[in-house]
């Protein structure tokens, strides 16, 4: 089986740590792929501030972790609780998803940087599958809190958003769960669309979204089972990339962004190439009104090649490829803007 690692953003050692301004990683996992980048938003750039999204991928025997989190402008030690969100999230799964005999205790690889304690108690259970992801989530909120104790902080100033996913590379099972603003989106290849598997509870004020860190937080929680995807992309994305992929106009606009994501990140070149240019693609990010930190963690998997059927005169058809799509969406004109509802 698939020996265990964890790659992603580090715990930071002290209040005055800031993470880099760029981070991805990628790795393969059974037949899936993981592609992942993050980088620092104009706004903390042009203000020289810490970029505040933090991302986190791991795998053990058959399953494969994915988690983002975005953490809240308006909270100055948000990046700790982003951070210590995704580790924790993708720490506990791997601790708690199903093992085949022999693989139940399975560490090697685990990152020295990596001190967040193991969690043993929460389970898995075949017939409520999604409960594993509910139980992760509330040891997400008390790591956390534990966190901004030993900063002397209240929980507020770790404010952050968090969207997992987890996936069972040879069944196709997935389990995905969010609080907060950002997306989870599956392309799937079969019928060429690209949908939102999650809907979380949404502020009705511009600008506001709910936070893992909040006492209320199983109410704004959202989470789903799916008993098998075969190929495609399964996009997690924070909301300085999510807002306007899945805000219309055109009414196609998440179809055609996951459809063509998935097409580049599939490309047969090198994992370390197709991760750098997702980087530098996030990186160069430019829409109106975006400011934000943004970050993507991708989950891969090609589909079967169909031929092209032939066209009368015997030749074949050629797929063609559209131009990125330039959506817009109405934001808040900086991300200092964004402010939990307590």
């Amino acid at each position: 089986m698939e020996a265990r690692w964890v790659e992603g953003d580090t715990l930071l050692a002290s209040a005055g740590s800031r993470h880099p301004d760029q981070v991805w990683l990628h790795q393969a996992h059974g037949p899936w792929q993981i592609l992942g980048a993050s980088a620092v938003g104009q706004a903390h750039r042009r203000d020289d501030t810490p970029r505040d999204d933090a991302l986190c991928a791991g795998g053990a025997g058959p399953w494969l972790v994915a988690a983002v989190a975005d953490g809240a402008g308006s909270a100055a030690l948000s990046r700790f609780g982003a951070t210590t969100a995704v580790r924790t999230a993708v720490e506990v799964l791997l601790d708690s998803l199903p093992m085949p005999p022999g693989d139940e205790n399975q560490v090697a690889g685990l990152p020295d940087c990596l001190t967040v304690a193991r969690q043993r108690n929460v389970r898995y259970d075949a017939d409520q599958p999604t409960e594993v992801l509910r139980a992760t989530f509330q040891q997400v909120h008390r790591q956390v809190g534990r966190a901004a104790e030993a900063m002397q902080a209240p929980a507020s100033k770790l404010h952050c958003t968090l969207l997992v996913a987890a996936l069972q590379v040879e069944s196709g099972q997935l389990l995905v769960g969010q609080v907060g603003d950002g997306a989870i989106v599956y392309h799937d290849p079969a019928n060429g669309g690209g949908r939102l598997l999650l809907q979380p509870p949404s502020s009705s004020q511009a600008g506001e979204t709910y936070f893992i860190t909040q006492p209320d937080w199983p109410a704004r929680f959202d989470a789903q089972a799916i008993e098998a995807v075969a190929a495609g992309g399964i996009l997690l994305l924070t909301d300085g990339i999510a807002d306007d992929v899945t805000c219309p106009p055109p009414d196609d606009v998440l179809t055609r962004f996951s459809g063509q994501m998935t097409a580049q990140l599939l490309r047969p070149l090198p994992p370390a190439e197709r991760a750098a240019a997702l980087l530098r693609w996030v990186d160069g990010y430019r829409a109106s009104g975006s400011f934000d930190d943004r970050t993507m963690l991708a989950l891969l998997r090609a589909a079967p090649p169909v031929p092209f059927p032939a066209l009368v005169d015997g030749a074949q058809a050629d797929p063609g490829a559209e131009s990125a799509p330039q959506p817009t969406c109405d934001q808040p004109a900086d991300d200092q803007q964004r402010d939990g509802v307590d």
